[in-house]
């Protein structure tokens, strides 16, 4: 799978696969980059915490979505770059350390090199590295605040933030793309492409924790002088509260998701006294008052924060500084701020798109019918162009995957052929200009890195 970089100049698709739904967005590129032109969003119900596992379903949905905002765009649309989420999303601590004979001021190669140390880890092999964050950088024993290049040492230390993914859900979303003939350019952990259009260049110096609530999940990311500092991501979402409505009421469920959108609060404090509202069902109808609705709401509610918090502090994410930002259309019920300081006691706000998405590239109109996490998408690609010149860990990625291959052959024919052609596409890769080392690694786009 090739970088973002690569994309075609007639367009690109940016796919949310949420808990629910599926949004696509259709992009094509200018003078000024990257401009929205069409939105399209299909129910979905292929999907199992975040893994496509009805492969003819999620074709069926997936490739409704995308013919609708291909015809809205008017061009044909090939390439796309897909936001992932679920449980199996993780993140772990690592360094990695490149130590030269004589100081020399440090390349950008130099700190790929030691980031490739960093990535290459024993993970399960369920998992795979989705992207590698540079947190720290130490040169010669001293911290430096920013990135190292030009900084003449002999030791460089790296401390990452890896993120890693499911393989079963990248394998399968690579096949639903492949069976829709469309080419999967990249795939970007969700709460990360989410934050890109929720929290601004403020909140990551400051410290915000964001909550992005779903109807089936919910991400949660803690940056920190604009350095990742956590990630959580739980299989519960707003519909556990619909639920509970449905149950306590003896509603329909849609009849109670209805009902919590319209009339629904998330804490008894916010309730208006005296408001009621009839309900309907299979025994009549009945007066239920906002106060007695909402009594069924906030104990959900501070328990599905609670988790978020637990999950934090578990990975000593949180900080005392820190403000919490509420996304996500579960967290858009009157009183959910005033539940989120309460259960994390830190200030809370509801989130708001930040300044990286200008109003030139995302119209108003397409903006109010798309997700926070298909917008990030926009960000996030527009940085990936923006770093377009690097090529060199894609050949890497793509020689190492054919050397096992290869390998693995010559073992089984007891020929050296597989080999000596292995050695054939290194050799091209270095006529290119493009050195093949061990190990695929990412390529850094600002505080977010490519997955090639």
């Amino acid at each position: 799978m090739v970088g973002a970089r690569n994309m075609e100049r007639e367009g690109l698709l940016l796919v949310d696969l949420g808990s629910s739904a599926v949004r696509v967005l259709a992009a094509v590129r200018d003078a000024a980059g990257l401009q929205l032109c069409a939105a399209a969003e299909q129910p979905c119900s292929a999907g199992r915490d975040g893994v496509l596992v009805h492969r003819e379903l999620a074709r069926e949905q997936l490739g409704a979505a995308v013919q609708e905002a291909v015809r809205q765009a008017g061009i044909p649309l090939r390439r796309a770059i897909a936001a992932l989420g679920g449980t199996h999303l993780g993140m772990l601590r690592t360094s990695g350390s490149l130590q030269l004979k004589l100081p020399v001021s440090l390349r950008q190669t130099h700190l790929e090199q030691a980031l490739e140390k960093a990535a290459c880890i024993g993970l399960p092999p369920d998992q795979e590295v989705l992207h590698v964050l540079p947190t720290s950088h130490r040169v010669d024993g001293a911290t430096v605040a920013r990135s190292p290049v030009g900084v003449r040492a002999r030791l460089l230390v790296v401390e990452c933030a890896l993120v890693t993914a499911s393989r079963l859900a990248l394998d399968n979303l690579e096949r639903v793309f492949a069976d829709l003939d469309l080419e999967l350019l990249d795939v970007a952990a969700e709460p990360l492409v989410t934050a890109g259009a929720l929290l601004g260049a403020e909140d990551r110096r400051r410290g915000a924790v964001l909550v992005d609530i779903g109807a089936e999940r919910i991400g949660a990311v803690v940056y920190r002088e604009h350095v990742l500092q956590g990630l959580a991501c739980l299989g519960v979402g707003s519909a556990h509260v619909s639920r509970d409505l449905a149950y306590a009421l003896q509603l329909e469920f849609a009849a109670a998701e209805e009902l919590k959108q319209r009339f629904g609060v998330a804490a008894v404090t916010a309730a208006a006294p005296g408001a009621e509202t009839e309900i309907r069902r299979a025994g009549g109808s009945a007066r239920l008052g906002q106060e007695a609705l909402a009594g069924v709401i906030e104990p959900r509610w501070r328990e599905l924060l609670g988790l978020v918090r637990d999950a934090l502090r578990r990975s000593q994410a949180l900080a005392p500084g820190d403000r919490v930002v509420l996304g996500g259309q579960g967290a858009r019920l009157p009183g959910s701020v005033a539940v989120a300081e309460a259960v994390f006691g830190l200030p809370a706000r509801l989130a708001e798109e930040c300044s990286s998405i200008p109003a030139a590239a995302a119209p108003a109109a397409l903006r109010q019918r798309t997700s926070a996490t298909a917008l990030g998408l926009l960000d996030y690609a527009s940085r990936c162009a923006a770093h377009g010149a690097r090529r060199g860990p894609a050949w890497r990625d793509a020689v190492q995957r054919l050397r096992h291959v290869f390998a693995a052959a010559a073992a089984r024919r007891t020929t050296g052929a597989a080999v000596r052609r292995a050695t054939s596409i290194e050799a091209a890769a270095r006529q290119g200009g493009h050195e093949p080392l061990e190990g695929g690694v990412d390529l850094e786009v600002d505080d977010v890195r490519v997955r090639t």
